[in-house]
């Protein structure tokens, strides 16, 4: 593990905080080419990534504090950006809410992907729990350094990221589909895979037996989920 990538001159560069920046990096590329291929004004792109370069940052710090832990809690961050990006573009009147979302679903599955491998390659302490599966890894060197081998749950995160990225992607490029319905799906599959996932990390419930990212998991579900329901019962 490199929680220090490299060192300029007396400034370390953080390993984490380098793939953060990649990550918004890639969902505001993906979001360009997604809205170009919808032929709609790809300069929303800007205020968009400003929008949730703060409000994610805020997000899933207050999150992470509120689990009690001492990281970024990528959910919070989601959970406060993605509201308010929509309103800021929408008050900008460049495009639609629903063609908004659906651009923007792909890259934001890439985006965590590319996020997760930070939290790998810095191991921040997102690992699993003890495991003797034999794709086991230990962290020995991590911020939150570990000798036992442990669930290296950051690379499931990031391999379904990527297959569901793949899937939005694909899903958002077919003729005819509702609006929102590749946004929606993104809910639905991003949701699942944290809440299953939590059952291998070392998260402490909160309530229900639950922690606190598999309660703003189910919600993204249940409203992905109903979102889909509806688009059926207009296709009818």
């Amino acid at each position: 593990m490199r929680p220090i990538l490299f060192v300029v001159g007396d400034t370390p560069v953080y390993a984490y905080g380098a793939f953060l920046g990649l990550a918004f990096f890639t969902a505001a590329l993906s979001l360009v080419v997604e809205l170009r291929h919808r032929q709609q004004p790809a300069w929303i792109v800007w205020p968009a990534l400003a929008t949730a370069m703060v409000a994610g940052v805020v997000g899933a710090r207050v999150a992470s504090l509120l689990e009690g832990d001492d990281g970024l809690n990528h959910l919070g961050g989601f959970f406060l950006a993605a509201p308010l990006v929509v309103v800021v573009v929408r008050a900008l009147g460049a495009v639609s809410t629903a063609t908004l979302v659906d651009a923007a679903a792909p890259g934001l599955c890439f985006a965590l992907a590319v996020a997760r491998l930070g939290c790998h390659v810095a191991g921040d302490g997102d690992y699993g729990v003890p495991t003797t599966l034999p794709w086991g890894m230990a962290y020995p060197d991590g911020l939150v350094p570990t000798l036992e081998r442990v669930h290296p749950t950051p690379l499931y995160e990031a391999a379904v990221a990527t297959v569901l990225g793949i899937v939005v992607w694909r899903l958002g490029r077919r003729r005819p589909v509702a609006d929102g319905v590749p946004f929606a799906v993104f809910l639905v599959g991003s949701g699942l895979a944290r809440f299953l996932v939590e059952f291998i990390r070392r998260n402490d419930p909160v309530a229900l037996g639950l922690t606190q990212a598999q309660i703003l998991s189910l919600i993204l579900v249940v409203v992905g989920g109903a979102w889909l329901l509806q688009r059926a019962r207009r296709s009818r």
